[in-house]
């Protein structure tokens, strides 16, 4: 099976990158894509999608209205530049001291005057996962709106909650930037209303009931402060994103909307991607009503076409959707509460228990299978030498017999061990076994494994290894490999005076060369 991993970070938790890569070490079949909506890990999908960017750094104001240096990417040849707005103005900047008003997009602004005035064309802005909630008045000021008070005296605002003290304001200083604006977004919300950029987000960046009450007039009165400079304003979707600063990308300086998701589908050719896979696995932190509304996972099924939508895996630290009427042909696995109890234990440590949900994954997709040793213990009367491995693999399932997997190097070492031809056949091997008074058996009986690897053997159940050596002249007992050492070690730790631990002689284990397994083995069988 080949899995696509378009999966967006875990937000306080785990990146996109990190979650990928580390999807990838749990499913060798899986290709991926950092994948971003526009906020946190932004530049990492950029990157990733085009490694010849250039990375450089600004100084420009964060949230908290202090100076900062922020990565950046560019383009030289094309004259572009990328930023991720959560290095400036993200929620997990958010200084305690700092209350919802007095937080300011004016960073964003900074960057943007940077980028012009040294030349650059085109910018993409990933919107996203912001602390704000101002209406991006810090980038208006930042471009030179002029306010004035309640005298008609010109005034300073930099936070949103000056604005009360606002009486009107004027455009005739603002900077016209030659910079084409493209915002890469998440959110289709509005900016006021139920359904508005306060009432909708601000209560997770720290507002209250009675904060998002004042924010909503705070908003409404800068709009109407707008309108009065004969400015024509129509409600657009998206004008909610980053806590309003949408409304001014949109309305004010005109910029280019582009769906987050739709940006990195596009680039990646989704749509020709998905048939070349069995299953693409997506998902964010919070699985709920938002997710399916221009988020990754939304954006995502809604590029899928209906007959792919069975391949679609959800994988989520919370899922908030009580009803399956949008998705009832996704699968959905979620951290918590299925696998941690503790919600901040599953934020915390995010790949202890994404290690459950994967092999429950695996055994829903039958990835993982139910396998029991199908062929007996090959030992005959006089035998001494008892080695024992952990399981068969598929080949020697297939064959009825051990370590017949071709590019396993046993046999080898055994012919070499004492100086005879290499056995060809099934018959000429087990000759070979009983001129040197060898028996064969493996420390598991039946288990939960995938593929042939011993890494990937789950539950099991034990061989019954005391039968053969209280009933054989069983001198020594030969473990070849880890998993079969470490079984054995636990569960039969009355023989371990008759053991002996030897490497592995699978084709895998490329630490140990045909000549040092002969040389180890040859010091324990001879």
């Amino acid at each position: 099976m080949k899995f696509l991993a378009l999966i967006d970070s875990f937000k306080g938790s785990i990146s996109s990158l990190e979650l990928s890569q580390f999807l990838k070490s749990k499913i060798s079949s899986l290709d991926y894509f950092p994948t971003s909506d526009g906020g946190e890990g932004f530049l990492n999908t950029v990157k990733y999608l085009n490694s010849s960017l250039i990375e450089k750094e600004i100084e420009v104001h964060s949230l908290n209205d202090e100076l900062m240096k922020v990565p950046i990417l560019i383009d030289e040849i094309r004259k572009t530049a990328y930023i991720e707005s959560a290095k400036i103005i993200g929620l997990n900047l958010v200084n305690s001291k700092k209350d919802i008003f007095s937080r300011t997009s004016r960073g964003i602004g900074e960057a943007l005057l940077i980028l012009d005035k040294k030349g650059y064309k085109e910018v993409y802005i990933g919107l996203g996962g912001s602390g704000i909630s101002e209406m991006g008045l810090g980038i208006l000021a930042s471009l030179g709106l002029n306010f004035y008070d309640l005298h008609n005296k010109k005034a300073s605002v930099k936070y949103i909650k000056d604005i009360k003290e606002v009486k009107r304001i004027d455009f005739k200083d603002f900077y016209k930037l030659n910079i084409k604006i493209n915002i890469i977004n998440d959110v289709n919300n509005y900016l006021l209303g139920e359904k508005g950029a306060n009432k909708v987000f601000a209560k997770q960046k720290g507002a209250s009931e009675e904060d998002i009450n004042r924010l909503e007039n705070l908003f409404l009165k800068l709009v109407n402060l707008i309108k009065d400079q004969y400015i024509e304003l129509s409600p657009i979707i998206g004008d909610g994103s980053a806590g309003g600063i949408g409304f001014v990308f949109n309305q004010i300086l005109k910029a280019n909307y582009v769906q987050g998701i739709e940006f990195l589908l596009k680039i990646i050719n989704y749509k020709d991607l998905i048939k070349k896979y069995d299953y693409i696995i997506t998902g964010e932190g919070r699985f709920d009503k938002q997710s399916l509304n221009g988020k990754v996972v939304g954006g995502l099924l809604k590029a899928t076409p209906k007959e792919y939508l069975d391949k679609i895996i959800v994988i989520c630290g919370e899922n908030l959707l009580k009803s399956k009427d949008n998705y009832e042909k996704i699968k959905v696995y979620s951290l918590f509460p299925d696998y941690a109890k503790d919600k901040d234990l599953s934020i915390k440590y995010p790949k202890k228990y994404l290690t459950k949900l994967i092999i429950d994954l695996k055994r829903d997709l039958k990835i993982i299978r139910k396998a029991t040793h199908k062929f007996p213990p090959f030992i005959k009367d006089d035998s001494e030498i008892l080695i024992l491995g952990s399981f068969p693999s598929l080949i020697s399932l297939k064959e009825n017999f051990y370590y017949m997997n071709k590019g396993n190097r046993f046999y080898k070492v055994i012919s070499a061990v004492f100086n005879e031809t290499f056995p060809e056949t099934l018959k000429e091997k087990q000759e070979l076994l009983k001129r040197h008074k060898i028996a064969l058996y493996d420390v598991i009986e039946s288990c939960e494994i995938e593929g042939s690897q011993d890494s990937a053997i789950y539950d099991f159940t034990l061989s019954d290894i005391p039968r053969l050596i209280e009933n054989y002249p069983i001198k020594k007992i030969v473990l070849t490999g880890n998993k079969a050492s470490t079984i054995f070690k636990n569960h039969f730790k009355d023989y371990l005076n008759m053991a002996y631990f030897l490497p592995s002689t699978s084709g895998l284990n490329a630490k140990f060369a045909l000549d040092e397994l002969v040389k180890i083995y040859k010091s324990v069988l001879v």
